[in-house]
């Protein structure tokens, strides 16, 4: 059951990984950095139980600089998707959201040739293999009931503190994780489907933070802008702020609703 859920995902990324050379969708760099997340969930679980031998830790770590240097492309898109939803109602601000977009895109193409130098000098690919063929050999026991429990544990008691960007953050890294290894359990269960309202706040939510973040790298890089793109980058901005704090108290309540579906389902 483990070892199939792993060499699944591993099996996704390496596909993946022989498209992304194209670049020809945003969603396949989104779909590959979904199922490293997948395979490092049950791959850190199994590495706590000490079943991870030695050099299969050192290959899985080339899969981690992958998807810890692809964030950075990732963020990029993700705003971009978010600006160009934004419902600007003067001219002039259209205008200044296409320049806007001209440096985005600038950014993404660049961060694309850095991750396109990365995959050449790593080989993957190889190394994929050679995890999936470790993986293949046997099957692994592991109770996951307890990292579950433990997990929904600890996000009650974030609940019970003040609804900052940090704790969101960690909420939506937690409940990742629930439903990640519930699918190593069953990957058809109705749980995953009640969780997936939830999960779509805490992401847009830490895409507005990131976007904010964004805008003021943007900002300190002083490209040479008028007033109109500044009112644009402000309005941007400003909107983020304000859909963050709507969003704060709904995640929360959505948050302790889930939590309880979470435990029927468990009892």
């Amino acid at each position: 059951m483990i070892s199939g859920y792993i060499v699944a995902q591993l099996t996704i990324a390496q596909e993946l990984l022989s498209k992304i050379h194209e670049y020809t969708s945003d969603e396949t760099l989104h779909d590959l950095r979904v199922a490293l997340r997948r395979f490092f969930t049950v791959f850190n679980l199994l590495k706590k139980e000490d079943l991870i031998p030695v050099e299969i830790q050192v290959l899985a770590d080339n899969l981690k600089v992958l998807r810890r240097e692809t964030n950075r492309l990732r963020d990029l898109e993700v705003f971009r998707e978010h600006v160009n939803k934004i419902a600007f109602d003067t001219d002039f601000s259209k205008r200044s959201r296409d320049i806007l977009n001209t440096i985005i895109d600038k950014k993404i193409k660049k961060e694309h040739a850095v991750m396109m130098e990365m995959l050449q000098n790593m080989e993957l690919s190889d190394k994929i293999s050679f995890l999936i063929a470790h993986f293949q050999k046997g099957s692994i026991l592991v109770q996951l009931d307890p990292h579950l429990r433990r997990l929904q544990k600890r996000i009650k008691k974030m609940l019970s503190e003040d609804a900052d960007n940090e704790r969101i953050h960690r909420i939506r890294v937690f409940f990742k994780r629930i439903r990640y290894l519930i699918e190593v359990i069953d990957a058809d269960s109705q749980i995953l489907h009640t969780m997936k309202k939830l999960q779509d706040l805490l992401g847009v939510f830490n895409d507005y933070v990131i976007g904010r973040g964004i805008i003021k790298e943007i900002l300190e890089e002083k490209y040479n802008i008028s007033k109109d793109y500044l009112y644009v980058l402000g309005y941007t901005e400003l909107f983020f702020v304000s859909q963050c704090e709507k969003l704060r108290p709904v995640i929360y309540e959505e948050a302790k609703s889930t939590l309880k579906h979470i435990k029927q389902f468990w009892d």
